[in-house]
């Protein structure tokens, strides 16, 4: 699945986080106009408001952690560990038109992970690690020897 497509799914999901906290000043404003970048496909748009959302995180989670109103605060830590991967991905990705269209081109990177049967466990952990942080599956391969 492609960065934008991904990107569209995840957003809605870690849109309800912040609205949860808060909605208003501008992190309100912020995540309303990812909205209308997401369905412009406005990927410099994008990339600004990533960076935004990013630094209001970045600011304002250490309160978000030590407020004892807030219930949900794993999910904050995990909105924003995505938000700073696909920051990452969207500045690694260029974005060229054909016919009209938007298109992805990515210069592909896998992860190739080769060890002993005896680090199984770590392994797996390893892999699971990978995923979360955003690595599609298809691009991680492990081998054991």
């Amino acid at each position: 699945m492609n960065l934008l497509k991904r990107f569209k799914i995840e957003f809605p999901g870690i849109k309800d986080i912040i609205y949860k906290y808060t909605k208003e000043g501008s992190i309100a404003n912020f995540v309303k106009q990812m909205d209308s970048a997401i369905e412009d496909k406005d990927i410099e748009l994008i990339k600004y408001l990533l960076d935004r959302i990013n630094q209001w995180y970045e600011e304002n989670q250490r309160s978000i952690q030590s407020n004892e109103f807030v219930y949900n605060k794993k999910e904050h830590i995990k909105s924003q560990k995505l938000l700073l991967n696909f920051a990452i991905d969207f500045k690694e990705y260029s974005f060229e038109k054909e016919d009209g269209d938007l298109e992805l081109a990515y210069s592909t990177k896998k992860f190739f992970i080769s060890h002993s049967s005896k680090d199984k466990k770590i392994c797996k952990a390893f892999v699971v690690l990978l995923e979360e942080l955003g690595v599609p599956e298809s691009d991680i391969l492990c081998h054991l020897l």
